[in-house]
């Protein structure tokens, strides 16, 4: 089971609908944080007592009814606060303090293991911050669905709590209507001058691929700022079934826009007036339909190939400093953006997701002859020391998938067994240095 949230944007939106909005988290923001704080001070009694039996025993303590007077003045502060945002408050807040004290009680624990085997203990203390979380609307008592794309929502207005309708954008609506899951209670929030209701569905996803090693198709993914991504699609023989490259529409329009925001720089040196131009929120939204795309394709790809593993660079770390040229294509490259959104669609469908060392993946060439030397008018062709003229990203993604392989048998084995791997078949398993050929030295002699 997986949990997956979309926002959709309101499109009758008013500075009126906005304040009313920001009232409805700001109250609801603030009766959370009162009961967190009533829990503290009667938590032994509420942790002593069942789920459904310490809710109440809170409610008793915080509501007024017709058979029972409230210690707290909770209903004087927080007035006509419906029923199901209370109990949402009170399930949020047994669960908020809960979570802090096992923490500590955990925190605690360390700190007297360590400290009794004489070593140093530099964690810091857990602290009981505050709750932060969004208004849920319950179906039929907060939430209604009028229309397709009409809704309304009961919240906080002239001081009391009221349905509000509100219009959604027809797009993202029709989106979440192909989503195949149960539906759960959505959420209200407002980013800038944007209102946004975030729609949260449960999905049953497929079982991860868990074929061994000998029996998988991996496909080795090289992510470029040329090509979008380069994909070699090999088995545990090492033999390249499929080679594949992605490369979208909105590169053009991109390196236009960054052209454009280069010579503004250059002719203004004021930063600021670019957010006059729009420019950075329209390569904002490139780069983002560029990340769709491509993890669309590779997904797409993947799946006619039956691949069981998609293995990527581990880009999370920082690049030198690069060319004036490149330096802001690489700025705007979202490397870690199309490793995030392959992650879960590739759990979604069964496939597992794996990273390697990117050092000298591109540098050393795929058949073990050494370093490759880039063209300097096409940087995507190398020349292998050998004099054979290839693409360097393809190159790097054999050795990408070549990479996850040998790590996956060699995996088991101690070091002995590796050094005797490695003598009987004349190459290195391990380091920035593997390549295809590695693999292919290694098939030999096991």
């Amino acid at each position: 089971m997986a949990v997956v949230s979309y926002s959709v944007e309101v499109i009758n939106n008013t500075k009126e609908l906005r304040t009313i909005v920001a009232n409805t988290v700001d109250i609801y923001s603030s009766a959370l944080n009162y009961v967190i704080d009533v829990v503290e001070k009667n938590f032994e009694e509420i942790k002593s007592k069942e789920n459904l039996e310490g809710r109440m025993y809170l409610e008793h303590l915080i509501h007024n009814t017709k058979n029972n007077k409230a210690i707290y003045d909770f209903d004087s502060k927080y007035y006509k606060m419906p029923c199901y945002m209370l109990r949402d408050i009170e399930s949020r807040a047994i669960g908020h303090y809960s979570s802090y004290i096992s923490n500590l009680e955990k925190y605690k624990k360390e700190r007297y293991e360590s400290i009794s085997n004489g070593l140093k203990f530099q964690k810091k203390e857990p602290v009981k911050a505050k709750c932060n979380s969004l208004p849920t609307f319950y179906r039929n008592n907060m939430f209604i669905k009028t229309q397709d794309n009409v809704i309304e929502l009961k919240l906080y207005v002239d001081n009391t709590w009221k349905y509000v309708k509100l219009k959604l954008k027809q797009r993202d609506v029709k989106y979440i209507n192909k989503i195949n899951g149960k539906m759960c209670n959505p959420e209200i929030f407002i980013v800038g001058k944007k209102i946004f209701v975030k729609f949260i569905f449960k999905i049953n996803t497929l079982k991860l691929s868990d074929k061994k090693i000998n029996e998988q198709i991996v496909c080795g993914v090289d992510l470029g700022i040329n090509n979008d991504a380069t994909l070699s699609i090999m088995d545990s023989n090492g033999t390249i079934i499929g080679r594949h490259f992605v490369k979208t529409r909105e590169k053009d329009h991109l390196n236009h826009l960054l052209n454009r925001k280069r010579k503004i720089q250059r002719e203004s040196g004021n930063y600021r007036y670019l957010g006059n131009l729009h420019i950075v929120n329209k390569i904002n939204s490139l780069n983002k339909n560029i990340v769709n795309h491509t993890v669309s394709e590779i997904i797409k790809i993947c799946l006619s190939y039956g691949v069981n593993v998609i293995v990527f660079e581990n880009l999370g770390h920082k690049f030198k400093k690069a060319k004036k040229s490149y330096r802001q294509r690489f700025h705007h490259w979202r490397k870690i953006a199309i490793f995030n959104k392959a992650y879960e669609m590739a759990h979604r469908n069964g496939m597992r997701i794996s990273s390697v060392n990117p050092c000298g993946t591109s540098m050393y060439a795929y058949d073990g002859s050494g370093e490759v030397k880039r063209h300097e008018d096409n940087y995507s062709l190398c020349t292998f020391t050998n004099g054979k003229i290839y693409n360097c990203d393809l190159s790097a993604s054999y050795n990408i998938a070549a990479r996850y392989i040998v790590r996956e048998y060699i995996k088991p084995l101690d070091e002995n067994s590796r050094s005797i791997l490695e003598t009987k078949a004349s190459v290195v398993l391990s380091g920035t240095k593997v390549t295809y050929s590695s693999l292919k030295g290694l098939l030999n002699v096991i």
